[in-house]
């Protein structure tokens, strides 16, 4: 633990003086928040105007649908983290894409690879395709509502180790379990969000089987 409060320490750093992204000038950030030993980490897209006023995510209006998932997953104090994507307050109507905002995007993955969570909820479609294009996860749909969901394995990565030989399985199984955005102000979509919710407590419930086979 120790070398992850080292290294947490030193990302926060590296995240309040960033100076690459196009939002460094913007509201926030707003970093991560809860055990560096999380089971599941839960990613949305960008702070809103009461993430950053209270500087922890997922405190406007996602944050009664977030305390609703945390209940129904049966998830306790520190089996949980959130974050998000991008960690500046982007203006209203636009997008968080990887073109723009790719410095946030790769300081998410070494975010993701300090917790190490065995399940990611990604919430929203421009994390979620960033993480499968990251991760080299081939899947031709370009829909959140049909991306919603599904549990789809993480592949491990891959080391070469001199000219031919190579280690594979480098690190823990993991699930990326993609949904929208608790804040959505769509009931359709928020009916979805607490679906994919349930697909999240089966993975756990599973956990067994599908991490240790």
């Amino acid at each position: 633990m120790l070398f992850k409060d080292h290294f947490n320490r030193q990302l926060r750093e590296k995240l309040r003086a960033c100076s690459a992204c196009k939002l460094k000038n913007q509201p926030g950030p707003v970093l991560g928040y809860g055990s560096l030993e999380a089971d599941v980490m839960f990613i949305g897209e960008a702070p809103k105007e009461a993430d950053v006023t209270a500087g922890i995510p997922f405190t406007g209006i996602a944050k009664e649908r977030m305390v609703e998932a945390i209940k129904n997953t049966d998830l306790k104090k520190g089996e949980y983290y959130f974050t998000y994507s991008v960690k500046h307050q982007i203006t209203e109507g636009s997008k968080p894409s990887t073109m723009d905002h790719k410095p946030c995007f790769d300081m998410l993955l070494e975010e993701i690879e300090l917790v190490n969570p065995r399940i990611i909820c990604s919430m929203g479609f421009y994390v979620t395709k960033f993480l499968m294009a990251a991760w080299k996860m081939d899947d031709e749909r370009t829909d959140m509502k049909d991306l919603c969901g599904n549990g789809y394995i993480v592949p491990a990565r891959t080391f070469y180790k001199g000219r031919y030989k190579k280690r594979e399985n480098d690190r823990p199984k993991r699930y990326l379990i993609p949904t929208w955005s608790p804040a959505v102000e769509d009931m359709r979509k928020n009916d979805q969000f607490k679906a994919d919710i349930q697909t999240l407590k089966h993975v756990r419930k599973l956990a067994p089987i599908l991490f240790d086979s």
